[in-house]
């Protein structure tokens, strides 16, 4: 029998951990990964901050137009006061009313956008016909950079995208940029340390540029201004996290020996509860709570809760169980820091602060409890739900019972999981992988698959629940009603998850299907398909033929609007010349999942068309992507100009899966492969290393008898998921696996599933696993 795993045994210490934090169901996620934002930084850097912020991201039914979710940095900071006595320093506010003080996209074209000056800030227009996507404003600035680092912004309002950039006063060109606030589509007050983010000190004289982004889109920057502060409220000199299923702990020392310990845990489906003690006081020393808001502040000192309003969400944050003498906001950072220029009334984006004697939290502990609504909760109904907490018992006790409550789901949950025995590497060298970090890793695979599923969304008009591309990664480019679904990444997790729960793999499958337009397109990012094969492993697993037929029709409209169309479009790439043999080859394997529908389903009349089909574009995918018989294998084809490109192995690779592909073409897609296919290096070498196109090429491979090659391929890609601590889109192959394209993501986290279970001895293509002893090993799994 295999070891039981628990939450406990998957804890993670140290820089590569992970750091976010959901529940099944959840449209709440603690430190999300924003991959359109995160560059080539760890969750660890990304998230872990000395102020020990609590991130939140927030899955709103509504999507911005930037079609990620939505992101609250620094919703709860801890800082203490040690009566250092702090002093705020004016560097220098920037003029926003003089177009003479600023230059327009003098790198680019100029004419290609507008710029508005007015008393309060500037507005940057790009054009609807503009060459490039973006426009920015330059100016010149001279301050003190060890006395006044900091740059404060207020973006009232985004509907596109903005960024904010510097560069040395010699700069020739933009390529010379330092990123201060990479491009993101959040509105607030935002703070940057130019200091910091450049290396530069003392007095200093550069270049400011303000971004926008998006054809036909606007953004306003306001209280553009440079400040710093002497002696500040002080964050931690040196802390510690730690990662779990089902909490995120942390240690932070501070100034005279203050320690305090904390905890980040669900309290509830959509709130999340800090729970902090001090266990090490330290004399005349004052915590400091505060977070950044955006939106309209109430604050009820009776219950000690404030609420955020915003027309596109709503929150609230509430202390249990201590008093605060009161509540200040403030504009900026600099002003938070040094408490000074407090408002009495809170301004639409800004700061709260709240202090607290450390001698209370030796006893019951400071607990602050966060909460979003769940389906058609308001935020009337948060601050209903979050007022009926009864203070009459413990809170320690009541908050415990939650965090046991927490755990033992997720220990029953590691029950029900898939649970091999093989874990060994013994046909590629392991570069230090060990069996047991690739179980670890495997168990964490599930416990991120679970916690992508994501409740219903009945103000969108979608009863329907979710399983998310990457929760934590906010992507958001499906379909208007189901956006964080993408019609590629959440079949497979639908495939997987029925495992667990096909009732609701079921319903999550019908919602995607239920959004196909009468033309058969699926709105959203258009992706390859596997929607005939995910119907057809749902039937498999659970004999529900009513489901099948439900899906049916959905499906053969999809599958005729994409034999037409079989290429990638997303926003304002859409070219109808395109042929992609990614699409072409997914297309033509979903169509025999079809036919085998319309065999179960008794639509006979319908499969001598299908098979038509299949055969017609079997020979327009042999036209398509090669000059001759034999030839070299491209991935692209444009119809209007007849040029080939070669595109990405692995990619063109999934040919090998066609039953019906004649030995030529067959060989010289083998050749391609075995010309780039070195198992010492990641993945093999095979650049952008997508689950779905991995999935196919392993089971060509194994169809034609390149058995070796297969087990190869099984194995890099069980080390290299594993070696990278991070379940990615796709992963860099030159070095190391390091993950790249969305990320956190459902591909990076199946194909360590599916691999593992291929190694020991299981594939899942076809839906009930059956046995195919690759690797001539007695692999056994249990609670299949």
């Amino acid at each position: 029998m295999t070891e039981l795993w628990t939450v406990d045994k998957l804890r993670e210490r140290g820089g590569n951990q992970q750091r976010w934090l959901s529940l099944p169901g959840s449209r709440v996620v603690v430190n999300p990964f924003n991959f359109k934002k995160a560059g080539t930084t760890s969750p660890s850097s990304y998230s872990n901050r000395s102020t020990m912020p609590m991130n939140v991201g927030y899955l709103t039914p509504h999507i911005p137009e930037s079609e990620i979710g939505f992101e609250f940095d620094d919703m709860i900071m801890i800082h203490t006061d040690t009566n250092r006595s702090p002093q705020r320093i004016e560097g220098c506010v920037l003029n926003v009313s003089d177009p003479a003080r600023w230059t327009i996209s003098e790198y680019d074209i100029p004419g290609h956008g507008t710029a508005l000056f007015g008393a309060s800030g500037i507005t940057i227009t790009v054009n609807s016909d503009a060459r490039d996507y973006w426009q920015y404003l330059t100016t010149e600035i001279e301050v003190d950079l060890d006395q006044t680092p900091m740059l404060h912004v207020v973006v009232p309002e985004c509907l596109s995208a903005w960024s904010i950039k510097v560069a040395p006063l010699e700069a020739e060109s933009a390529r010379e940029d330092i990123e201060l606030m990479t491009e993101n589509s959040n509105s607030g007050v935002f703070s940057a340390n130019i200091a910091e983010v450049t290396g530069w000190g003392g007095r200093k004289r550069f270049k400011l540029r303000l971004y926008a982004y998006g054809f036909g889109k606007s953004i306003t920057f306001e209280n553009l201004e440079i400040a710093g502060v002497m002696n500040p409220y002080a964050d931690a000199i040196r802390f510690e996290t730690e990662w779990a299923p089902h909490e995120l702990a942390f240690q932070a020392v501070y100034r005279n020996h203050m320690t305090l310990e904390g905890r980040d845990y669900f309290y509830n489906t959509n709130t999340v509860c800090r729970s902090l003690t001090c266990t090490q006081e330290a004399f005349d020393t004052d915590i400091i709570l505060g977070g950044r808001y955006t939106g309209q502040l109430t604050y009820d000192p009776g219950l000690t809760m404030l609420v955020v309003k915003d027309r596109r969400y709503a929150f609230a944050i509430r202390l249990l169980g201590e008093h605060v003498e009161g509540m200040v906001y403030y504009a900026n950072y600099c002003d938070y820091l040094s408490g000074t220029r407090a408002l009495e009334e809170p301004p639409q984006c800004g700061y709260w602060q709240m202090r607290i004697k450390p001698v209370r939290s030796t006893g019951e502990g400071i607990h602050l409890l966060v909460s979003f609504p769940g389906p058609l909760e308001t935020a009337e109904s948060l601050v209903r739900d979050l007022s009926a907490s009864s203070l009459r018992a413990s809170v320690n006790e009541r908050l415990a019972v939650k965090r046991e409550q927490n755990e033992r789901f997720w220990n029953g949950f590691l029950k029900k999981v898939p649970s091999p025995s093989l874990f060994s590497l013994g046909h590629v060298p392991s570069k230090g992988v060990t069996p047991g970090q690739t179980e670890e890793q495997y168990y964490k695979a599930w416990i991120f698959l679970a916690s992508n599923v994501l409740d219903v969304s009945p103000e969108a008009g979608y009863p329907y629940p979710q399983l998310c591309c990457g929760k934590p990664s906010l992507w958001g480019s499906g379909a208007h009603e189901a956006p964080y679904s993408a019609a590629w990444e959440s079949l497979f997790a639908i495939q997987l998850y029925a495992y667990i729960d096909p009732d609701l793999a079921w319903e999550a499958f019908k919602g995607l299907m239920s959004l196909v337009d009468p033309t058969g397109m699926l709105g959203g990012e258009s992706l390859p398909s596997r929607k005939a094969q995910t119907a057809m492993i749902l039937y498999e697993l659970t004999g529900d033929i009513n489901a099948l037929r439900s899906v049916y029709p959905s499906i053969r409209s999809y599958l005729r609007w994409r034999v037409d169309n079989p290429r990638w479009i997303l926003g304002l790439i859409n070219n109808p010349n395109s042929k992609d043999s990614e699409f072409v080859v997914s297309a033509l394997i979903d169509i025999s999942y079809f036919i085998q529908m319309a065999e179960l389903l008794s639509m006979h009349d319908e499969i001598p068309f299908w098979q038509e089909t299949y055969a017609e574009l079997l020979q327009n995918y042999k036209a398509w992507f090669w000059d001759a018989p034999g030839g070299f294998p491209n991935q692209y084809y444009d119809t209007a100009t007849g040029v080939r490109s070669p595109g990405w192995t692995s990619w063109v690779l999934t040919g090998v899966h066609l039953p019906s592909l004649e030995t030529p073409y067959a060989e010289s897609l083998i050749n391609r492969f075995l010309g780039e296919f070195d198992p010492s290096k990641p993945f093999g070498g095979l650049a952008y290393p997508k689950h779905p196109d991995i999935n196919f090429d392993i089971y060509g491979l194994i169809q034609l008898g390149f058995l070796e090659e297969a087990r190869q391929l099984v194995e890099v890609c069980i080390r290299d998921v594993t070696m990278s601590g991070f379940f990615a889109e796709q992963y860099d192959v030159e070095d190391k696996p390091h993950p790249t394209g969305v990320r956190p993501s459902i591909f990076g986290c199946a194909q360590l599933i599916e691999c593992v279970l291929i190694k020991n001895g299981y594939r899942l293509e076809n839906g009930k696993p059956y046995r195919m002893n690759l690797f001539h090993e007695q692999g056994l799994v249990e609670s299949f």
